[in-house]
C-alpha cells in the first residue's frame, strides 16, 4: 500500500445515526430497497401506514451509508444517492453517517462493490442458516478498508465515473433503443400511405414444432438426434444459439420440421413481451428443429421479403395479437388460427428492402455500442481493483482535468 494510505475500520470514519420515523395510519410513505452487490438502490411502491406491521421505519439521508441485515454475505450495501434522499425503509436498513473530511461518500459507494468487501461483511454474519444471517451494525464497523488522502479519492472517483459515462452513452445506442426508433419512422411511412394488408397465411407456409417426450425418444426406433431451437433461444431481432440443445425425433419428422434459410420464427408467447418475437433463421446450424412453442413461416410469395415479415412481426405484431386473441386463460398466447390472421401490409419490394436496410444498420449500430460498453464496464471492473488496492497511483497532474470538469 503506497504512502498515504491507511487501513481503518469503519469506525474511524462513519458512525450509527438511524432516524426513526413513526408510523401513521393513514399516512403514505415512499419505501427504497437495496440492491445486492453494492449496486444501489430501488424504489418500492409505496405504502400506507396500515400497510406494515412496524411502528417505526428508518428516514434516508443522501450520502449516508445503508445496508440490510439481512443476507448481508450477498453485498446489500451502498451510498444513499440524492434522489433517495427522504425515502424510508424498515428497521433491516441501519444508516450510518460518514466523516466526509476523511471519507467521501461517493468513494465509499465503490467500496461497496467489491468482494472483499462483501466477505468480510459476510465472515461477521451471525446466525445457523445461510438465507438467514445477519450482520448487525456494530459488526458492520469492524470491517476495515484501505482508505487513501481525499484528494486521490477524488481522482478516482472521477476515473470510475468516465468510465461509467462511456458505458451509460454506449447503452443509449443500443440496439433495442434505435429499433424503436426505426419502428417509428417505419409507422409513420405506412401510416401515410393507403396500404393494402394481406394475411400471412396467404403469403406463408406456418407451421408449429414438436415438443420432447422422452419416453417417445428412449423408445422409439428409427430416430435421429438434431438440434432443437427453443422459445428461449428466439429473441426479438436476433436468435441465441448459445443455449441450443438437441432431440431425438423420427428421420420423416426430422426432414418436415428443419428450418430452411430465410424462414421467419415468431414465438406462441408466454408473457405479453414474448408474443410473435422473432428473426430470421439462416442456416446457423444444420439439421435444426423447432420447438411447438415456436411457430415457422416460410414465405412462399416471392413479392415479400422475409426479413420485412420478422421486422414487421416485432414491431407492430405484439399489440395486434394481444388484441385479436393472443390470449388464453390469462396467459399471452398465440394460436395457429390468430397467426394466419396477422396482417401484412402489401408495399414494394424496394420498399421493403430499404426499410430492411434501415434496419440492418441500427442493428450493426447496436453491435458496436454493446461491444463499447462491455468494453467500458471491463475497463471499469479492472480499474477499481487495482485503483481501491492502493498499489496503483493516479498522477496528481490528473487534478488539472479535475479543475476543468
Amino acid at each position: 500500500m503506497r504512502e498515504g494510505w491507511s487501513t481503518v475500520a469503519l469506525s474511524e470514519v462513519a458512525r450509527l445515526d438511524i432516524e426513526r420515523v413513526a408510523v401513521v395510519l393513514g399516512q403514505a410513505y415512499k419505501i427504497a430497497g437495496v440492491l445486492n452487490a453494492g449496486q444501489g438502490m430501488l424504489e418500492r411502491d409505496p405504502i400506507d401506514g396500515s400497510d406494515t406491521a412496524y411502528s417505526v421505519l428508518h428516514r434516508l439521508r443522501a450520502g449516508q451509508l445503508v445496508m440490510r441485515k439481512l443476507t448481508a454475505w450477498e453485498g446489500p450495501i451502498t451510498v444513499v444517492p440524492a434522489e433517495f434522499d427522504g425515502y424510508v425503509a424498515s428497521p433491516e436498513f441501519p444508516t450510518f453517517t460518514l466523516n466526509e473530511a476523511r471519507l467521501l461518500p461517493q468513494y465509499m459507494r465503490l467500496i461497496c462493490q467489491q468482494p472483499d468487501f462483501w466477505d468480510q461483511m459476510r465472515d461477521r454474519s451471525t446466525g445457523t442458516v445461510q438465507r438467514r444471517k445477519r450482520v448487525n451494525p456494530g459488526q458492520l464497523l469492524q470491517v476495515t478498508i484501505a482508505l487513501p488522502p481525499l484528494d486521490e479519492q477524488r481522482r478516482i472517483v472521477d476515473l470510475i465515473e468516465a468510465t461509467d459515462s462511456v458505458a451509460r452513452a454506449a447503452d443509449k445506442e443500443t440496439l433495442a433503443a434505435i429499433q424503436v426508433a426505426v419502428s417509428h419512422e417505419v409507422d409513420f411511412c405506412l401510416l401515410a400511405e393507403d396500404v393494402e394488408y394481406t394475411t400471412l397465411e396467404a403469403i406463408a407456409d406456418i407451421v408449429g414444432g414438436i415438443t420432447k417426450d422422452k419416453k417417445k425418444e428412449e423408445a422409439g426406433t428409427g430416430f435421429v438426434e438434431v438440434p432443437y431451437l427453443r422459445v428461449a433461444n428466439v429473441q426479438r431481432g436476433f436468435l441465441d444459439l448459445s443455449t441450443l440443445t438437441s432431440i431425438k425425433v423420427p428421420v420423416v419428422v426430422a426432414e418436415r420440421l428443419r428450418l430452411q434459410h430465410g424462414d421467419v420464427l415468431m414465438t406462441e408467447g408466454g408473457d405479453r413481451d414474448k408474443l410473435g418475437r422473432g428473426w430470421i433463421w439462416e442456416d446457423e446450424v444444420a439439421d435444426c428443429v423447432h420447438q411447438n412453442h415456436v411457430f415457422r413461416a416460410r414465405i412462399h410469395n416471392e413479392g415479400f421479403e422475409p426479413r420485412f415479415v420478422s421486422l414487421w412481426a416485432n414491431t407492430f405484431g405484439q399489440r395486434w395479437f394481444f388484441e385479436n386473441g393472443g390470449q388464453t386463460t390469462g396467459i399471452a398466447s398465440i394460436s395457429l388460427s390468430t397467426l394466419k390472421r396477422f396482417p401484412i401490409p402489401r408495399l414494394p419490394l424496394s420498399r421493403q428492402a430499404d426499410i430492411v436496410a434501415m434496419s440492418e444498420a441500427a442493428r450493426q449500430t447496436g453491435d458496436r455500442a454493446r461491444s463499447v460498453a462491455k468494453a467500458a464496464r471491463e475497463l471499469r471492473a479492472v480499474l477499481l481493483s487495482e485503483l481501491l488496492s492502493g498499489e496503483h497511483q493516479i498522477p496528481s497532474s490528473y487534478d488539472a482535468l479535475l479543475e476543468s470538469a
